[in-house]
């Protein structure tokens, strides 16, 4: 493929139809579809005349060596290609797509900058099927060891470390982190917004000032199971019901302890015996809180285990409370983030600053280099959804600022 003929809209597609389901995408991490996708994007990268080649984890990178010799460390651009069950084709793999057409305008115009540039594919970043977010990220900074790797365990109970070389991968190549801050300049993702801010405003581009902390949360109501007819109401320990009473509370917990960014999602819950005849003895939730900071995230915490604790004295029935993964509050660099201002401006791209309520791999690239966040609209804010749709004069104005970022970047 001659430099100057890559397709935003056909790589999208193209990728789109590596997928379990019809019906959206699903694409697993370290998958037979997971497999085809990468040498799909091996291909597309090895044709744009990048060296290519998978490490360890299932990341794809593509480079493009720069022209002083002492510019060793890449900018880094990228996303991830891997998917939740039934998801839109738009997420990560547009942060592929508009960095991948950036790159191959800049070498249609036979431009060659002084520093690399490392284009990455991202495996393992949705934490759907391993129930552990950023992998692919995380193993290549050394936040993720490869024994950790095998800790990280699917639905079939398979971990990673063993899906890696069932795929013919080496794992333990990744020992030593890939990335740290002398090893690579900065990272910059592109990424579709996943809520309506942008497309309710009319603004094609987001810059993000910030990436929500997180926590997962495990909260289990142990009551009583009793026999549903025979059973008065004010003699039930009915767990399920007290379950229920939390969920009807998150409104005032966002209230009374969250900012006025915060959520709390309720999106996993179990019930035993789960028969209708049967008063539930067990409930369990587990759910998803964010907030802005690490105090705010402490503080709306404490709020929800406080609400749990008065449930429990409320109904006499007992409750544990058990935190299952946390991520941190980060902080976009304010150097790129006013260069990539700089570019929108240069190409009269309106823009604003935008805080992402959902976590990326930019979060955990930003542990060890600087780092910047694009957003593109999502219309009507879908995401995780086969609804989800930016349309393709969005995503490539997002790839024009990358292009223009190119030539203005600051080396250091």
């Amino acid at each position: 493929m001659p430099n100057g003929l890559f397709s935003i809209e056909r790589f999208i597609d193209d990728l789109a139809r590596f997928s379990e389901t019809t019906d959206g995408v699903t694409r697993f991490p370290l998958t037979e579809l997971a497999a085809k996708a990468r040498d799909y994007i091996t291909q597309v990268m090895e044709q744009m005349g990048l060296s290519v080649w998978t490490d360890g984890a299932g990341n794809v990178h593509g480079y493009l060596a720069g022209s002083d010799p002492s510019c060793t460390a890449p900018l880094v651009l990228g996303s991830h290609f891997d998917s939740v069950r039934n998801a839109g084709k738009y997420d990560g793999v547009a942060g592929i797509a508009c960095a991948l057409d950036a790159l191959d305008k800049l070498l249609a115009q036979g431009t060659l900058l002084p520093f690399p540039i490392e284009i990455l594919a991202l495996e393992g970043e949705e934490g759907c099927e391993f129930k552990s977010p950023l992998i692919g990220s995380k193993a290549l900074t050394g936040q993720l060891s490869p024994e950790a790797l095998k800790h990280i365990v699917n639905s079939a109970g398979q971990n990673y470390y063993q899906q890696c070389q069932a795929a013919h991968l080496d794992p333990d190549a990744l020992q030593t982190p890939y990335y740290h801050s002398e090893s690579m300049a900065g990272f910059i993702e592109l990424h579709i917004e996943q809520a309506a801010t942008l497309d309710r405003q009319g603004i094609p581009l987001g810059i993000v000032t910030a990436i929500s902390a997180l926590q997962r949360i495990r909260i289990e109501f142990h009551g009583q199971a009793n026999h549903a007819g025979a059973t008065p109401m004010n003699q039930r320990a009915d767990a399920l019901v007290t379950a229920a009473q939390f969920i009807h509370q998150v409104p005032t917990m966002l209230t009374e302890y969250g900012s006025a960014a915060a959520t709390i999602t309720c999106g996993h819950i179990e019930c035993s015996p789960n028969r209708a005849n049967v008063i539930p003895g067990f409930a369990a939730l587990e759910i998803d809180i964010r907030d802005t900071s690490q105090a705010a995230i402490e503080r709306l915490s404490a709020g929800v285990k406080e609400t749990v604790k008065q449930l429990e004295h409320a109904s006499g029935i007992t409750t544990s409370f058990t935190i299952m993964g946390m991520g941190d509050a980060v902080t976009m660099d304010e150097s790129l983030r006013e260069q990539l201002r700089q570019s929108c401006r240069r190409l009269d791209i309106a823009h604003m600053d935008i805080h992402s309520g959902a976590g990326h791999d930019a979060g955990v690239f930003a542990q060890v280099a600087p780092t910047a966040m694009l957003f593109v609209p999502s219309i009507d804010g879908y995401s995780h959804n086969p609804k989800e749709f930016t349309p393709l004069h969005f995503l490539e104005q997002g790839a024009s600022v990358l292009l223009d970022f190119f030539y203005h970047y600051q080396y250091q």
